[in-house]
Formats: structure tokens, sequence, C-alpha cells
């Protein structure tokens, strides 16, 4: 009796999966970039990259998305060139490396790049930026005209060049209005 149960315990036990104790462990890019954890995603994706040969498309964005929110624009930008140079390419990727370009001080390629986007209230936002930084009164006066009421992403964008401009009433009245339509959602407004 004592040998048939202690050998029927050893048969029983089955070790779980590798991936199952890493995510247990909390070792996934989603676990990661859900806590904004992003050195700790991005090292877990070029850890990916360089044993499993992992450089999909997928990959690669997970990549860059993590590389610009860790505030490593350059490596971004890197991994939007590789990702741009691929025949089926999401363009709104251009408007992402325009982003990352903005935050390196790259303003006229910031706009070229954003150019070459779909035009979205992202881009629309990133050139208004642009142009505000280079000086382009007349870029400034297009896209500013385009900005829309509805979208509380594009009114924090007026309010943030309101405040550059020294124009700080105009911007305190846009962020007190964001803040009295949106009190859940932005908290750090208050």
């Amino acid at each position: 009796m004592y040998f048939r149960s202690k050998r029927s315990s050893k048969t029983t036990r089955k070790p779980a999966p590798a991936e199952t104790k890493a995510e247990k462990k909390g070792l996934s890019v989603e676990s990661f970039v859900k806590k904004r954890d992003y050195t700790g995603a991005y090292t877990l994706l070029e850890f990916e990259r360089q044993t499993k040969k992992k450089n999909d498309s997928k990959t690669l964005g997970l990549l860059s998305y993590c590389y610009f929110h860790n505030c490593d624009y350059q490596k971004a930008v890197d991994i939007y060139d590789i990702l741009l140079k691929e025949s089926n390419c999401d363009p709104s990727h251009y408007l992402h490396k325009a982003a990352a370009q903005f935050y390196l001080g790259m303003f006229k390629e910031a706009m070229d790049t954003a150019q070459k986007g779909p035009k979205t209230r992202l881009r629309n936002r990133i050139m208004l930026h642009c142009a505000h930084k280079t000086g382009d009164k007349q870029g400034l006066m297009k896209y500013w005209q385009e900005i829309s009421e509805e979208s509380t992403e594009d009114q924090l964008c007026i309010a943030s060049l309101q405040y550059m401009k020294s124009n700080y009433q105009e911007a305190t009245e846009i962020y007190k209005k964001v803040l009295l339509s949106n009190r859940e959602e932005y908290l750090a407004l208050q």
C-alpha cells in the first residue's frame, strides 16, 4: 500500500506549463502595460525578440508603444521606422512616429511624418503643436480652425497652447470647462 500511494502521487502531479507560471508571476506584456511598467514590458518584448525571433508587427508595435510611454522617444522612432518599411503597415504609425519626433524636438520632421498619416484629430493636434513650435502662423491658424469643440483632447490641446502663449486666464477657463464636463475622467485637473 505504501508504495502504491507514493507512486500514484508522482504520476498525477504534472508541472504547469511555462506560460502559466509566468502569468502567475505577472510576467506578461499585458500585465506590465496594465501596471504602467513600461520598462518591464519592453524588457520582456526585447527578450522575446532576441530569443524567439519575434519581429512581427504586433510585437514591434507594442515595443514602440512601451518605448514611447517610457520617454525613450529615439528608440520608439527607430522601431516605427522598421514598422513603416513593411508593405502592409498601419498608417497610424506615421502619427505615432510624428509624436515621438515632436518630443525629440524634431518639429519639421514631425510635420513631414504626420502629413503622411491619416487625417485624424491626432494628426491635427500634432500639426498644430508643431506649427506653434516652428512659428508657422499660417499653419497655426489653419490647424486651429480644424479643432473640434466636442473633443476633450482637442480642448486640452487648445488650453496648453493658450498657456504657452501666456494666456493663462483662457487656459484656466478651458481647463475648468473640461473638468466640469468630465469630472470622473480627469481627476488630475482638480
